[in-house]
């Protein structure tokens, strides 16, 4: 069988990409430790263990809260809650098949236990899905205005 070579419609364009290491000062690398271990960064969560619903065991969720526990959280008007995804920092794996289901019992049960009533949803990359299903198995977080 004959090959056809079909030029490309737009140019191909390399590049070449550099990293420059920089030389940290001690003030700085205490100021990038201490924004690293803020709290804030810091949250673990965990859905109790159900043999029913097929988690034998607790699954836990590492979890970002800026904007929440500050010092004057009466006058924050944004607050961001980053999940970690499956198998990143300290949340467990999930088995690709189980992906879904298991992100639908967490998202709820953890923003029941962040008080939180209503959400607005920002997502980017494999997050999208996960989002994108919260939001049609869970419409009443969603912000009513």
């Amino acid at each position: 069988m004959a090959s056809l070579d079909i030029p490309s419609a737009s140019p191909t364009i390399a590049t070449k990409t550099t990293t420059t290491a920089k030389t940290v000062s001690p003030e700085e690398f205490t100021e990038f430790t201490a924004y690293i271990n803020d709290s804030q960064l810091n949250w673990t969560f965990q859905l109790p263990a159900d043999r029913l619903r097929g988690c034998p065991k607790p699954f836990q969720v590492s979890y970002a809260d800026f904007g929440f526990h500050c010092e004057d959280a009466a006058t924050t008007i944004v607050r961001i809650v980053n999940a970690e995804r499956q198998g990143i920092g300290k949340t467990d794996s999930v088995p690709a098949e189980r992906l879904l289901k298991v992100w639908q019992e967490v998202i709820p049960a953890l923003l029941n236990h962040l008080g939180t009533k209503h959400v607005s949803i920002g997502c980017n990359g494999g997050g999208a899905v996960i989002s994108l299903d919260f939001a049609v198995h869970n419409p009443q977080f969603l912000h009513p205005s």
